[in-house]
């Protein structure tokens, strides 16, 4: 309908991100839904189009390894996709979907399509490294990663090293699902939360990131640096103290002096070191409000009414409302244009989310940017409307995939 029109011509006009696209010719089918305990993971051999771009050696290695893993099986067609925990985000909606494009696909082109989903809590009890998930991933006709696959681990008694998990996801560039390409490398979908806020400039919260060391200990050069941060990002209410790759608020901790703050770095080293490369210090905003903008197929659409958790913890300052909705959609629809001038593969057309504080001057800035697990409570009106808009953005991602597969469904 006029929904399913205005997104197409959203995503036309540049307000989305897409992978280069790459044809496949094999098949696979048959709708299948595991309960928390159930995946299946069975494995295969391969054959698809080589695609028709240019690749350095590293390319070529990802190429063939879509070649060698993806099902050769004529008359099938394989789908795998990791969809999250049970309450993740897209799963309702990119599963509803999924089961009403198989059976269109299985009667037009006489093929036995199966889908095998992978969940977190099935991901935890086989003990999977990254590798071992991508492989899964890869084995199958067309991959989708529905939610972010490292979050929930240490829930569960399993640990990932993120520079690891990132470089295994590149291994899915040449095959066909989502996301794949370029989209492989977007810091909003990794969860890389530096690299996203050092791209927007004067736009993002003030950050300094520091590496965590085995020994959770730092040289004076280090610490001259931190002092000197502290210096000039000081909204007399303390520092924060937070880990990337988490969602909700996880591992973030308020230092109110250099000597706690380095307490807080000798403990994020001894939980995250070989996990997670750095930790992040940001200023704790003498305003604690937060404000959270949902984007829908690349426009700021409402402000969400879930209470933010960025400085709740902090005893100091304020919590006093500022802008207004106009100002912080139009502060949202600049901060969007200019991650995608700084990042144009940023996967920003589906659900989409930007956190906005207001600093001590009176400039808004982003505090980060949520995509995957984006919660998007509000007035009911607005949760319609976002539920709608997410059966149509899978509707029309997986159609889309079927047609890199040249398997077309109107």
């Amino acid at each position: 309908g006029e929904f399913t029109q205005n997104f197409k011509k959203m995503r036309r006009n540049g307000s989305s991100s897409r992978a280069t696209k790459n044809d496949g010719e094999d098949k696979s089918v048959y709708n299948y839904w595991p309960n928390d305990e159930e995946s299946s993971s069975t494995t295969s051999s391969a054959t698809i189009t080589s695609p028709t771009t240019h690749i350095n050696n590293n390319d070529t290695i990802s190429m063939w390894e879509a070649i060698n893993f993806t099902p050769k099986e004529k008359h099938h067609f394989l789908i795998r996709a990791f969809i999250g925990g049970e309450k993740s985000i897209q799963r309702d909606a990119f599963s509803i979907e999924m089961s009403r494009c198989i059976p269109v696909v299985s009667l037009k082109y006489g093929l036995l399509v199966n889908i095998e989903y992978m969940n977190t809590k099935t991901l935890c009890s086989k003990g999977w490294s990254p590798s071992q998930l991508i492989e899964w991933l890869l084995s199958s006709n067309m991959h989708f990663i529905t939610a972010h696959a490292h979050q929930g681990l240490r829930s569960h008694g399993i640990s990932w090293d993120m520079t690891v998990y990132m470089k295994q996801l590149q291994r899915l560039q040449f095959h066909v699902g989502f996301p794949c390409g370029d989209q492989l490398r977007c810091p909003i979908f990794t969860q890389d939360k530096y690299q996203y806020l050092q791209n927007l400039g004067e736009l993002a919260n003030n950050t300094m990131i520091i590496n965590l060391t085995a020994d959770g200990e730092y040289d004076p050069a280090t610490i001259i640096e931190i002092e000197r941060f502290m210096k000039d990002n000081n909204e007399s209410c303390g520092w924060v103290v937070k880990a990337p790759f988490t969602t909700n608020g996880e591992s973030v901790r308020f230092a109110k002096s250099l000597d706690r703050i380095l307490y807080f770095l000798r403990a994020a080293s001894k939980k995250y070191f070989g996990e997670i490369p750095y930790i992040m210090i940001q200023a704790c905003m003498l305003n604690r409000k937060e404000y959270k903008v949902i984007v829908l197929a690349g426009a700021p659409l409402y402000v969400a009414s879930i209470q933010g958790s960025g400085n709740k913890r902090s005893t100091n300052g304020t919590n006093r409302s500022f802008s207004n909705e106009d100002g912080l959609l139009e502060f949202s629809k600049h901060s969007l244009e200019r991650i995608l001038s700084k990042i144009p593969y940023a996967i920003t057309d589906g659900l989409f989310r930007v956190d906005i504080f207001q600093n001590m001057h009176g400039q808004l800035v982003v505090n980060e940017f949520e995509s995957l697990d984006a919660n998007y409570d509000g007035e009911a009106k607005f949760e319609s409307l976002t539920k709608a808009y997410l059966q149509t953005y899978w509707r029309i991602t997986i159609k889309e995939k079927f047609g890199e597969c040249n398997l077309l469904i109107i």
